[in-house]
């Protein structure tokens, strides 16, 4: 059984890795056409290649994240709060872009030990989740706080439809989508799973009142 889960690990990462290059020369070449090109006709569908070109880079960025996040990673302390911070001002302008208002709430310091790639992703996933989901107008909020004695939590809340309570543990299932209009490859909240138990710890999804939504993980802290 372990060998072959293995074998499937070092499957997905190969096969992720031979894709990314094809799909980087498709996109470029895809935008080179759009840049060149003022045929209406012509430039509709090169945006509909393009799009699904995109998409499907972002799946193959996915799936690299979760072979990696299945394998052994080196820990190290870190300040999660910091962490938090920088990756939420990286988000701000495609935030703004969409008019949605990003901050950050909560501890000034608390240190974990962690891997800082994964869990930069795991919040990526969670704040691009929010984005996707929360609409025009929304407030999105990056939080890291003490949770219980010993325990922290990275969490992204926001104010927008939520989700049903039905699905809130539909929400880490790989692949699962609350739409069939939702876009996305239903793979990035499942990587937040996988991450979170690399980590020792676990994920969590609650309703906000009176609307909106909290997914986050929980992992525990450094003394």
């Amino acid at each position: 059984m372990a060998r072959g889960q293995q074998k499937e690990k070092r499957f997905l990462n190969d096969a992720a890795h031979q894709l990314r290059t094809p799909l980087a020369g498709l996109i470029g070449q895809t935008e080179l056409g759009l840049h060149e090109s003022y045929e209406p006709q012509v430039r509709e569908r090169l945006h509909k290649v393009l799009s699904a070109a995109q998409r499907s880079a972002h799946l193959v960025h996915q799936l690299l994240q979760l072979a990696r996040s299945e394998s052994n990673v080196p820990m190290q302390p870190l300040d999660l709060p910091q962490l938090a911070c920088e990756v939420a001002r990286e988000w701000t302008a495609k935030a703004l872009a969409a008019g949605i208002d990003l901050g950050y709430e909560g501890e000034e310091q608390l240190r974990v030990l962690g891997h800082p790639l994964l869990l930069r992703e795991a919040l990526n996933n969670l704040i691009d989740n929010a984005l996707h989901y929360a609409g025009t107008g929304a407030t999105v909020t990056v939080r890291v706080h003490i949770t219980a004695p010993g325990m922290a939590a990275l969490a992204v809340e926001d104010d927008g439809p939520g989700v049903p309570a039905e699905h809130l543990g539909d929400l880490f299932a790989r692949f699962w989508r609350g739409s069939d209009k939702a876009g996305g490859c239903g793979l990035g909240l499942s990587i937040v799973d996988e991450i979170a138990l690399r980590h020792a710890g676990q994920t969590f999804a609650e309703p906000v009142v009176p609307h909106g939504l909290r997914v986050g993980i929980s992992l525990p802290a450094l003394p």
